[in-house]
């Protein structure tokens, strides 16, 4: 069994993430819960060309379970990397269940380092290069290992710790050698 040199979990936590989708999942909320209002209990027609009784009241249930479908998925997006001594792990929850496995031996290149999320891959979660670097997992803010097989994939998993990643990262690129 393999060491363990470096773990890391990552959950999209960001608050301007949330108050974002909190004010557009509570905006409809609010607004079918006004017309649903206005329309069954004062009896006044919501609009111009108001929905039925019934189909109001499916639109407002149906925008509660999309709210609450939305916050869940948010919630619960996690990036998980492991790298032991012959081995880097990652699995992007829900879109990645089970765990990739690359064996350090079919390794080109690897570095930690500095991107731009949004120039180079247009923003954060699951993301192909615009410019042709291959795919990036990430959840926030910009460093990331940068790998590059010897088959020419070239993956970017995002970090919040660098600093111990960079740390790792020399020491197995000593033992590649």
């Amino acid at each position: 069994m393999s060491k363990l040199l470096f773990q890391e979990s990552q959950a999209f936590r960001q608050k301007a993430l949330w108050i974002l989708l909190t004010v557009i999942t509570g905006g409809s909320i609010v607004l079918f819960g006004i017309a649903l209002f206005n329309q069954v209990i004062v009896n006044e027609q919501f609009g111009d060309k108001p929905m039925s009784d019934s189909a109001l009241f499916i639109g407002f249930v149906l925008v509660i379970g999309f709210a609450v479908f939305l916050s869940w998925f948010f919630y619960s997006i996690r990036l998980e990397t492991i790298i032991d001594e012959r081995t880097i792990k990652y699995k992007f929850w829900p879109f990645i269940r089970e765990y990739k496995v690359i064996p350090i031996q079919s390794v080109y290149s690897i570095e930690v380092e500095k991107y731009r999320p949004i120039m180079e891959y247009g923003g954060w979660g699951y993301r192909f290069s615009m410019k042709g670097r291959g795919l990036c997992l990430n959840v926030s803010k910009n460093k990331g290992l940068r790998i590059k097989l010897k088959d020419g994939f070239e993956l970017l998993l995002g970090t919040q710790k660098a600093e111990e990643l960079t740390t790792v990262v020399e020491s197995l690129k000593k033992n590649m050698i």
